[in-house]
């Protein structure tokens, strides 16, 4: 018999690591204000598994009993990393989940990607039935992201050819609710024309705390640019910008992925240029302030969350890649100063897993991996 609990191993005073249960990768956090941390991970085959979630509540040691989020069993993909499951907790503590649905075959014989979203009960012991969020813009590849307010907007998006004949003419596409997930609007394009999406990676949103929505999501304009590039808009879906956060020419697709944190300080962003990962604050200009990088190499898949104090936290994984996983690495750095912890764990990363941060309300932070 499986046991789906996990245990909360504190490894420093502020920074604790949770391990998700055997057999289960690719956590995805988000948490409320009373402090509780909300969880999805995969389990299952990594072509065709399933979704599940879990919470850590505020005080509590250990992860609840699984829900299983997606209705049609077998129907969520884990390879690649960057197609993980995400979520958003929204008003009323309305859990909401998007990834990577997986329909019928294709000629080719591969299943056809939809954007797949489910929402849970009131009570959050169940969710409702799965829906396809796309309508047109089809030939999705990477994850798409969901994000949700405290007055009843929630957005998906993903990023796709719609259209296109490659990677180059692909965009970021958004479907929005304001009604708490029950309707969406047929999706729209948002992105910046020329800049393109890059296939095979991950994209994120979040809640801006102030009436807008920011997307950060890689680039491929003419197939080799390759830049972080964010999408800033308002919550009702409209008037978006789009700036380049970070440059990168490169012919490939790095298969990467993001992080988004809001706090009182601003919002922090977490990405992947060349073989390193880097954090920062967004400036309301669309500059990156106080940016920085941990040393080392082989750095990949950043989580980023704020804490109370303005302390950041970051973590990746170090030599993870295509069939293979590696080691989680994190460090804390103070608002105005040095990194004072940090740490890592060889092995810990298991195939086409990454971890994910969130900071609690009393200062302290949590890593799910």
């Amino acid at each position: 018999m499986v046991n789906f609990l996990a245990l909360l191993v504190v490894v420093t005073p502020r920074v604790a690591l949770v391990h998700l249960p055997s057999g289960s990768i690719q956590p995805q956090t988000a948490i409320d204000a009373a402090g509780t941390v909300h969880i999805v991970y995969f389990r299952g085959p990594a072509e065709a598994g399933n979704i599940y979630y879990s919470t850590i509540p505020s005080g509590a040691s250990s992860m609840t009993a699984p829900v299983r989020v997606n209705s049609l069993p077998g129907t969520a993909s884990a390879i690649g990393t960057v197609r993980s499951a995400q979520i958003a907790v929204g008003r009323g503590g309305r859990v909401f989940v998007a990834w990577n649905g997986l329909g019928p075959k294709a000629s080719n014989g591969y299943p056809v990607a939809y954007e797949a979203f489910a929402r849970s009960s009131a009570s959050r012991d169940q969710f409702e039935p799965q829906r396809n969020l796309t309508t047109w813009a089809k030939g999705l590849d990477g994850g798409g992201t969901v994000a949700a307010d405290q007055s009843g907007n929630v957005f998906v998006l993903w990023h796709a050819l719609g259209g296109a004949s490659d990677e180059a003419g692909a965009g970021v596409f958004l479907a929005r609710s304001s009604d708490d997930g029950a309707t969406f609007s047929r999706e729209v394009r948002i992105d910046g024309e020329g800049d393109g999406a890059c296939g095979c990676c991950g994209m994120r949103a979040a809640d801006g705390l102030d009436g807008t929505l920011e997307v950060v999501y890689r680039g491929a304009r003419n197939g080799t640019g390759r830049d972080s590039i964010e999408l800033h808009g308002k919550a009702d879906g409209t008037t978006f910008t789009s700036r380049v956060l970070d440059p990168w020419k490169l012919n490939a697709c790095p298969m990467s992925t993001y992080s988004l944190y809001p706090s009182k300080f601003g919002m922090a962003a977490a990405w992947e240029t060349g073989d390193h990962v880097y954090a920062g604050w967004l400036a309301p200009n669309g500059t990156i302030s106080k940016k920085w990088t941990p040393p080392g190499q082989n750095q990949k898949h950043p989580t980023v969350a704020l804490g109370s104090d303005g302390g950041m936290l970051l973590a990746w994984t170090v030599g993870t890649g295509w069939q293979r996983g590696g080691a989680l690495a994190w460090s804390l750095v103070e608002k105005d100063a040095g990194g004072i912890e940090s740490g890592r764990i060889d092995g810990a990363i298991d195939t086409w897993s990454l971890p994910s941060a969130v900071a609690r309300p009393d200062g302290r932070f949590v890593i799910v991996y």
